[in-house]
């Protein structure tokens, strides 16, 4: 697709490959596209299967995609990044990496190489034509059932602590490991010319609710922060996209560990007391936010205080909210406890 032209200077809006084709790269791809800017996407699988409306909607509006292509390589001077396709260079204004939980540039991003942590769950997904739903110790299972009414997805989340082939076979069921990683604070390069994105920034657990509405959210955000800052400022905009979304996202992901500890070891006290008590988390302040205005109205003052080094506050999570940094570690020990009211920290109002 040819360059967008801006429409104050006459100039290339710019170049932006993706790297990822999952939701966040495609609502990334689809977001910029809709700013004028030029993008390609570029997929490891030879093609998509699962993501339906979506990619249809991102073909429609002429964005190229490469499948079958591995990048294998980032570079960056002071105002441009490169990416190595197998063996081919390509040049571009900035790189936004939605490559999922197994990223392959978060290692140039942090600087240091880190693996995807076992949750201590497993997800089993089959399609036995059952309805119903369990809660239990370590375990839940959720139905859906699909628009024809005529089939049904059901979700059983156990204790990884055997192999699916021990009790069923491989025709039946299907066993995914629940890989996680914290919040990391560093989602842009030094340089200021490669961000993560999506999983690659921020994966969720399933019971979160979140990963494909966190990741629609930071292509909104990003594609306003560069609308708005433009080619010449992508460090800039990039930096100020991980100051706009990164506490919000911290608190979605233990949003998912708190719901599923709740289900997982749930007081049955607080239940009586409160039949709320496990629903899945709706609040306000998740679902009423406009990720695209925020971005433009806080724009300036983000990148201020980058520059700066002033504290920024965010408005993006709930009313008096204080961030405190948590890990992965952290929340493995606290699986031993029991789910009472007091024990969590996301606002579920």
């Amino acid at each position: 697709m040819p360059a967008v032209k801006d429409a104050v200077n006459g100039a290339p809006r710019g170049r932006l490959p993706i790297v990822g084709a999952g939701y966040a790269g495609l609502a990334v791809a689809i977001e910029l596209t809709r700013k004028g800017f030029e993008v390609e996407v570029v997929e490891v699988v030879p093609e998509l299967t699962t993501q339906g409306l979506i990619f249809d909607y991102a073909k429609s509006l002429g964005i190229k995609f490469r499948f079958g292509k591995r990048v294998n390589e980032y570079f960056e001077e002071t105002d441009r990044a490169r990416v190595v396709i197998e063996g081919e260079r390509i040049e571009a204004d900035g790189v936004i990496a939605a490559d999922g939980i197994h990223s392959a540039a978060r290692k140039h991003v942090m600087g240091i190489h880190q693996h995807p942590r076992i949750s201590g769950f497993a997800f089993t997904e089959t399609d036995e034509d059952l309805f119903c739903v369990w809660l239990g110790a370590d375990t839940h299972a959720i139905l859906f059932i699909l628009m024809d009414l005529r089939s049904a997805i059901i979700f059983c989340t156990h204790k990884d602590t055997y192999e699916v082939e021990e009790s069923n076979t491989p025709e039946k069921l299907i066993d995914w490991k629940l890989l996680w990683r914290g919040p990391i604070r560093q989602w842009v390069s030094d340089t200021g010319n490669i961000t993560l994105v999506g999983d690659a920034a921020h994966p969720h657990l399933p019971t979160s609710g979140q990963g494909a509405a966190q990741a629609i959210e930071d292509a909104a955000t990003i594609a306003a922060l560069l609308d708005k800052l433009r080619k010449e400022a992508i460090p800039a905009a990039f930096r100020a996209f991980e100051k706009l979304r990164y506490e919000r996202t911290s608190l979605t992901q233990r949003m998912g560990w708190e719901t599923r500890h709740r289900w997982h070891q749930t007081d049955w006290e607080a239940v009586a007391a409160n039949p709320q008590f496990l629903k899945m988390p709706q609040p306000m302040w998740l679902y009423v936010h406009n990720p695209e205005k925020y971005a433009y109205e806080r724009c300036d003052e983000a990148a201020e205080s980058i520059e700066e080094g002033t504290s920024f506050v965010s408005t993006n999570v709930p009313e008096g909210h204080v961030h405190e940094d948590w890990t992965v570690e952290t929340m493995m020990e606290l699986e031993k406890q029991q789910a009472r009211e007091a024990f969590y920290r996301v606002a579920n109002k």
